[in-house]
């Protein structure tokens, strides 16, 4: 028989605001998969929201989901660091290629004048 395990994993955060900018209340929704063997998502599936406590509210606790938040957002940045990088080298290539071949093209319209 196959062994199965549930995984939540931060999904969706929801955080609003007062029309004079106070803020109001939070929500978390989390994603519940099934994993099989090898941890291969079997299904998943949004669960309910729940509250976020802020300040002295009850709730889900803030501070729980914060560092998997700054987790994730500074894994995004690093990346799109790396491809920012890797696309300003194509470019500077790119650049140089056309570069030569514009000078290229210029010798041969010399030599046909």
């Amino acid at each position: 028989m196959q062994t199965r395990t549930t995984k939540l994993i931060p999904y969706e955060l929801l955080v609003r605001w007062t029309v004079n900018g106070d803020l109001q209340g939070a929500h978390i929704q989390f994603l519940g998969k099934i994993l099989g063997a090898n941890d291969n998502v079997i299904a998943a599936q949004p669960m309910p929201p729940e509250s976020i406590a802020i300040a002295e509210q009850k709730g889900f606790p803030l501070t729980d989901i914060l560092d998997q938040l700054h987790v994730d957002a500074l894994k995004r940045i690093e990346f799109l660091e790396r491809e920012n990088h890797a696309l300003k080298l194509q470019i500077e290539s790119l650049t140089h290629t056309l570069a030569r071949q514009s000078a290229n093209h210029q010798e041969h319209i010399e030599q046909l004048l």
